[in-house]
């Protein structure tokens, strides 16, 4: 989300104070059966039964690297920080079950119809987690040199980032 640079207290343009570099990867598996059989009893006399089954996997993991400019120049909503990186794994399961039992009987004067049903929906939980990883002590690390880059951005919407960015976010060694 860019922010607005600003110049002897008024907005003057608009500049890219922080972005996130995502990667998602999704596993996703579905399979299903239904089925449906009827009998018939006798002469205007009949029953059936209904079914359904559906079992969703929605597996997923997410990667980001934030960055963060450091330029040092006055932005309405401030700026700076250092990388970070944060994950998250996904595991969900969907499964849905169905079934009906019911019959309809024609007699002399009258006719009689019937329906039993049940179902089932959970959503199981087979394992979420993640993690967020910061620099931990700044004093250590100093400040970031990663800055946005508005000469490189000839398209507002893919913004340029220094090379400094990416050499210090991709290195594993800062992150505790």
């Amino acid at each position: 989300m860019p922010d607005q640079l600003v110049v002897g207290g008024v907005p003057a343009g608009r500049y890219f104070d922080s972005i996130d570099i995502r990667e998602y990867k999704y596993y996703r598996t579905r399979y299903g059966v239904a089925g449906s059989t009827d009998y018939q009893l006798g002469q205007g006399s009949n029953i059936y039964l209904r079914g359904m089954f559906s079992d969703f996997h929605n597996f997923g993991d997410r990667w980001v690297y934030s960055l963060n400019d450091n330029s040092g120049l006055n932005l309405l909503n401030g700026a700076g920080g250092l990388p970070s990186f944060n994950n998250s794994i996904r595991r969900p399961r969907y499964i849905i079950e169905n079934l009906v039992l019911g019959g309809k009987h024609v007699l002399a004067s009258t006719w009689f119809a019937w329906d039993i049903s049940g179902s089932y929906a959970s959503e199981n939980d087979n394992g979420y987690g993640g993690g967020s990883f910061g620099i931990p002590n700044q004093s250590t690390f100093g400040t970031s040199p990663c800055t946005y880059d508005p000469v490189a951005t000839g398209n507002s919407l893919t913004p340029r980032w220094s090379q400094a960015c990416y050499t210090e976010a991709y290195n594993t060694s800062i992150y505790a």
